[in-house]
């Protein structure tokens, strides 16, 4: 049974637990389907996509690199690089410091395509914002980072047992 801190004291509330559960869940489902229909707009599909957007946050990053981030094999992330060249989301390159190593990055330019075609999510997304004082959305950010480093964790625990198998 999970806990709630309230004025000090731990307390129990199983139905906001599962309300917040329940959300969470809804939450990932529509974050999938949405980046799903926006790779298709880019000839992608949602795996290919989010490695796309890893190549983005990253700056480069070698296939190798890209198969520890996301768990898939080399072969599977080599067939994905080729969909992200193909759709001229991504290019492969030589890495500026090591000319043995082949980097993977994003294609200048295609960004600005890429944010506009999330114009429509964005001008939602500020409204949603708006609706919230600047502490309350310090907290909501705090609980984002929180979550995704609790599931970070559960990924590396389940790979490591994958691994023992």
């Amino acid at each position: 049974m999970i806990k709630l801190k309230t004025n000090g004291k731990a307390v129990s509330n199983t139905d906001l637990m599962e309300e917040l559960s329940d959300a969470g869940r809804e939450l990932s489902t529509v974050t999938v389907l949405m980046h799903t229909l926006f790779a298709r707009k880019f000839g992608l599909n949602a795996t290919d996509w989010k490695c796309g957007d890893l190549l983005d946050r990253h700056g480069q990053l070698t296939a190798g690199e890209l198969a520890v981030r996301t768990g898939l094999t080399t072969g599977a992330v080599t067939t994905i690089i080729d969909r992200l060249e193909k759709a001229g989301m991504a290019r492969r390159m030589r890495d500026p410091d090591d000319r043995r190593k082949v980097v993977v990055t994003t294609v200048p330019g295609r960004k600005e395509e890429v944010m506009a075609a999330f114009s429509p999510f964005f001008e939602a997304w500020e409204t949603v914002l708006g609706e919230y004082s600047e502490s309350e959305l310090k907290t909501v950010l705090k609980f984002q980072r929180r979550v995704v480093q609790a599931m970070t964790d559960v990924i590396d625990k389940l790979r490591m047992t994958d691994e023992e198998e």
